[in-house]
């Protein structure tokens, strides 16, 4: 007996060490199986975050895009919009010239006339819209010109062009002093109405 004692117990160690090596086979396993888990979601959650980070920074350069694409929609829009008005303020004053409106004719030729004469030895010729005539006239006697030729043309709305002996011109024509103060002024102009 003592032979089937001594080989059940020795069945039983043996079981007993299988048993142990088994759980610690499992437990190995299960760290490893753990550890590999931990890894892979440790590499899932930085890939993730490299690709939100890529998602946030391509976001964001599109978002930069569309802002500056409609500032620079806006700044075209409101460029275009002061010019509409900076035209408009030009034709309602070519308007009122036309139509001679709004202003003293008489008093402006004899303004533009000297303006012209300082700058213009022995006048010969003066260009005037033939809407003008009557005022000229009186601006020459006011000034006591006598021997200026006169040409009517309707290719300036008003104003005087003087032309000398020599053929010096002054243009001194409503068109081209609209024309002047246009270049001139018009900085000056969109400053104040527009800061």
């Amino acid at each position: 007996m003592q032979i089937s004692s001594s080989l059940a117990e020795l069945e039983k160690k043996l079981i007993e060490d299988a048993r142990k090596k088994a759980e610690e086979i499992i437990k190995n396993a299960e760290e490893r199986a753990r550890r590999i888990i931990e890894e892979a979601e440790k590499e899932w959650k930085e890939k993730a975050e490299q690709e939100r980070k890529r998602i946030i920074e391509e976001a964001k350069m599109k978002a930069c895009t569309i802002l500056s694409e409609a500032r620079r929609e806006a700044r075209i829009k409101i460029s275009m919009a002061k010019k509409e008005v900076f035209d408009s303020v030009v034709e309602k004053a070519l308007k009122d010239l036309k139509e001679r409106k709004g202003f003293d004719v008489k008093k402006s030729l004899l303004n533009l006339l000297k303006e012209s004469l300082e700058y213009i030895d022995e006048p010969t010729k003066i260009i005037i819209n033939e809407k003008d005539s009557q005022a000229l006239r009186e601006v020459f006697e006011e000034l006591n010109i006598k021997d200026i030729y006169i040409i009517y043309s309707d290719k300036i709305i008003g104003g005087v062009i003087v032309e000398s002996r020599i053929g010096e011109l002054i243009d001194n024509s409503y068109d081209t002093r609209i024309k002047r103060a246009r270049i001139t002024y018009a900085p000056e102009i969109h400053r104040i109405l527009w800061g």
